[in-house]
């Protein structure tokens, strides 16, 4: 409609998509191009950055007032524009059948100028919107545009018309092409402003309308086919003026500056709608729902009268719908102003443009931006004509008062008088975050999450998870109907894995989807680790050897410890005091004598297991020979352990120690485990099983010649005796005591004599002696802190005799064999002449031992050893 006023006051309404909503919304784009004005100027944001950028590419001729701009809120991919007169492709020509499919009056020559002939001339002229059920009927890219011709009136002063037409943007390649005409279908009934709104299920929409036939806000209802009901659902009446009396007389021109703007918000479901007609201004606000078109609770929040001259342009919600900020042009200068009004608390903020070169002018269109600015067209057919648009210093969620506004540079005048709406869709769904049920990461596997139950569709048809945004960091996921897969993959992961998603409804082919977030509780597996130095792959950050503690598959006869880390440790012992000695599947290790060079042969290790699982399980076992500070895959010695396995044995069949001088043993770990096992995996993780790490120390001479070391009972004390030949910078003697051989306490030291070649006699009384066997060795300390061991020598405090006859000649039987795990038989020298692992019930052959004394020392499944001399006959 072609205004009089004397300064060419004109504005348009403005409608933010989404840009703050509530909740985790999808980045939508349908605001991010902005084409509007009577010349090619214009306004693109960056998708990502925001940044605004001035364009200078549109189609002209165009319109000065209202304006649309049809986008891919998804993509932000151009569609098409109109200001109602002609349709307009992507690529700035006129779509197919879309050129003037309103025609406009001959042209009207204004004071700048300016070609006033190519707009339907309406402050709020066009609106679009997506077919309704368009998913449904396989119509994507089918629009209904409609037309509010506020400029028919002419002369007469009557008021405009309505009409609808039909867009497809799957013709011409998606260049888009008219296939309905606007057809007409209301006549000569209403003001220039006009809003519709989506249903939420998509199923039709609501156009709102000012009629001035009956001086009120009315809601039409329009179907899925584009049809409108002839019958409002819901009306308002506006107190004042009674327009269809003016009709044709001389009030016709009063009823020429009938100029009104309208917004709604869809979260909040507020409706706004500004009027003014010369020195009259009022705002309104009200309730609207939009799934049954109903309008309530309408209220004056702004009235304002003579004597000045106003005009009611712009209205926008702030994306959270707590402000609706307003514009307003005046015939007096310095009048204009941009008001405030908090919705939340009913509270009129006033003019909040007071101060600066760019308050008081005539203010007509307003936007929010994808930047959160407040934006402001000033650019009119006036005498403020300058290559501009204002916006905010301020975020629009956030309004201040004062000198709040900086210019932004256009390339050319715009000739314009607002900004463009875009399209009303359908509100997207509310993803609500879900959590995943907790996992323990101790073997691969999958849970399945139902990721739409808890949210929320706002109407909008059934949902469905459109795909996966962000994909998990430590896992497989996909999307299988409803739900989202996930598979723990990374074993060595402990925390929080996470999963965003797009949550859209098949009620609308464009409304921009929901952004949900899938939280995936792992919580660490019980895991066994190595203690061996790290240098071995020892602890998590070092790749270390662990296995995750499950039932029925482990090394020894105790279930292993859980460890938080490895323990590395200089003897092999860092775990062996955490929780149990778990360290019990190689109980004797065959004596080797030191040596850089020294050559082994046929080296054999018998290994407890304890496999009751259905599978095979595999065992390795390393020993570092080369003493180079890790396990070679050439130092391993590999074999299975079938189901119900008790011992297995390793074999070396040959190897060359070659550490340096000084060197007191090697170490070695063993590894049992249903997974993928070879000699070169001496570390990493395994799902099942158990990992031991020991220190073979090497028997090497003594520093002293020790020519007797005996330990007997005296009363309730155990009296120690030896005596050495020769001692060389010897510096002194450490008495060790232990009551299984693994554990051993210093519990007192001797000094020695330094160097002597004569013939010395120690000892040393153990005052509180354990009950049952106690074995006793000397280490041996030089003054160069290198040290040996003596042989081990006991004393038992019971009487309780395991091993019989006794004497005996060919066969020793072993009472309670069945908790006996293995057996070793020393001579009086120390020397180990037979190592058995224990076999319930049989007894042990000892008819090759030569005649003489013997100790027999028996090592029980519950850890405690006990010790018994015999004699072979």
């Amino acid at each position: 409609m072609r205004k009089l006023l004397p300064n060419h006051i004109l504005a348009c309404l403005l409608t933010l998509c989404g840009f703050f909503a509530a909740g985790p919304v999808l980045a939508q784009f349908e605001n991010h191009i902005w084409y509007f004005g009577n010349s090619k100027a214009g306004l693109s944001f960056n998708t990502v950055t925001k940044v605004p950028t001035a364009l200078n590419n549109k189609y002209t001729p165009f319109g000065a007032e209202g304006c649309f701009v049809a986008t891919n809120p998804n993509t932000g991919e151009l569609l098409f524009y109109t200001s109602g007169n002609t349709i307009i492709n992507k690529n700035h020509v006129p779509m197919q059948n879309g050129n003037l499919v309103f025609p406009a009056p001959a042209p009207i020559v204004q004071p700048n100028d300016g070609p006033f002939n190519t707009s339907v001339n309406g402050a709020q002229s066009v609106a679009v919107i997506e077919k309704p059920n368009a998913v449904a009927n396989g119509e994507c890219g089918t629009y209904f545009y409609f037309i509010n011709d506020a400029n028919e009136f002419g002369s007469s002063g009557k008021p405009g018309s309505i009409y609808v037409g039909q867009i497809d943007m799957n013709a011409n390649g998606g260049l888009g092409a008219v296939t309905q005409q606007p057809v007409r279908v209301f006549s000569n009934r209403f003001t220039e402003s006009m809003y519709v709104v989506a249903r939420p299920d998509n199923q039709g929409a609501w156009m709102i309308l000012n009629s001035v036939i009956s001086n009120s806000i009315e809601v039409y209802s329009i179907s899925a086919a584009g049809a409108i009901s002839p019958t409002p659902v819901s009306v308002y009446a506006i107190p004042g003026e009674n327009w269809a009396a003016t009709w044709g007389t001389q009030n016709a021109a009063k009823y020429r500056q009938l100029i009104g703007s309208m917004a709604y918000h869809p979260k909040t479901g507020k409706f706004a709608m500004a009027q003014s007609y010369g020195d009259y201004y009022q705002l309104y606000v009200a309730d609207f729902n939009a799934s049954t078109g109903i309008l309530s609770n309408v209220s004056l929040k702004e009235n304002f009268g003579a004597p000045n001259i106003y005009t009611a342009y712009g209205l926008e919600f702030s994306p959270s719908g707590k402000w609706l900020y307003n514009s307003i042009a005046s015939n007096t200068v310095g009048a204009g102003a941009i008001r405030a009004f908090n919705m939340l608390t009913n509270t009129d903020l006033g003019n909040i443009n007071t101060a600066g070169g760019y308050s008081g002018l005539l203010y007509n269109g307003l936007k929010a931006g994808p930047d959160g600015r407040l934006w402001v067209n000033v650019n009119n057919y006036g005498t403020d004509n300058a290559n501009r648009v204002l916006r905010s210093n301020f975020n629009i969620e956030n309004p201040v008062l004062g000198n709040n506004f900086n210019s932004f540079p256009l390339p050319v005048n715009s000739f314009s008088y607002r900004f463009p709406d875009f399209l009303s869709l359908p509100q997207s769904p509310d993803a609500i975050d879900d959590v995943a049920s907790s996992m323990i990461n101790c073997q691969q596997q999958t849970t399945s999450t139902q990721v739409l139950s808890n949210d929320i569709s706002n109407g909008a048809g059934n949902l469905y998870v459109e795909r996966l945004v962000r994909t998990p960091e430590h896992g497989t996921a996909q999307v299988v109907g409803g739900a989202i897969e996930y598979t723990l993959t990374d074993l060595n992961f402990a925390g929080t894995d996470t999963i965003t998603y797009l949550v859209r409804s098949d009620a609308s082919c464009l409304a921009a989807g929901s952004i949900g977030t899938l939280v995936i509780p792992v919580t660490q597996c019980p895991r066994d680790y190595g203690d061996a130095p790290d240098s071995y792959q020892t602890s998590i950050s070092a790749n270390g050897a662990s296995h995750n503690v499950v039932p029925d598959l482990n090394l020894g006869t105790n279930a292993p410890d859980i460890d938080a880390d490895g323990v590395p440790d200089t003897n092999a012992n860092g775990d062996n005091n955490s929780g149990s000695d778990d360290e019990d599947g190689v109980p004797l290790f065959p004596e080797i004598l030191g040596g850089n060079t020294a050559e082994i042969t046929n080296y054999t290790v018998e290994v407890s297991v304890n496999n009751t699982l259905a599978a095979t399980a595999n065992l390795c076992g390393w020993i570092d020979w080369n003493s180079n500070g890790t396990f070679d895959s050439g130092e391993g010695s590999c074999s299975t352990a079938g189901p119900g396995a008790k011992t297995i044995t390793l074999t070396w069949p040959s190897a060359t120690l070659s550490g340096g001088v000084g060197t007191q043993g090697v170490f070695a770990r063993f590894r049992i485990t249903t997974d993928a096992l070879t000699s070169s995996n001496a570390s990493g993780v395994a799902s099942n099983g158990e990992v031991e790490d020991y220190f073979i120390r090497f028997r090497t001479p003594l520093p002293v010649k020790l020519i007797g070391f005996d330990a007997a009972r005296h009363e309730n004390t155990a009296l120690l005796r030896w005596k050495t030949t020769e001692e060389l910078a010897s510096d002194r003697f450490e008495i060790e005591r232990s009551a299984n051989g693994n554990k051993w306490t210093k519990i007192g030291t001797v000094a020695s004599h330094g160097t002597t070649t004569e013939t010395q006699q120690y000892s040393f009384t153990d005052m509180a002696p354990l009950e049952g066997q106690n074995l006793y060795r000397l280490k041996m300390l030089d003054l160069d802190r290198t040290f040996a061991f003596s042989k081990i020598v006991y004393v038992q405090f019971d009487h309780n005799q395991f091993a019989y006859p006794n004497p005996a000649t060919e066969k020793l039987e072993i009472s309670g064999s069945a908790k006996v795990q293995s057996i070793k038989i020393t001579d009086v020298n120390g020397r180990v002449v037979l190592v058995k692992l224990s076999e319930p019930d049989t007894p042990i052959d000892i008819s090759k031992l030569q005649a003489g004394i013997y100790i027999v020392q028996i090592h029980y499944t519950t850890g405690s050893v006990r010790s018994q001399k015999i004699v072979k006959k």
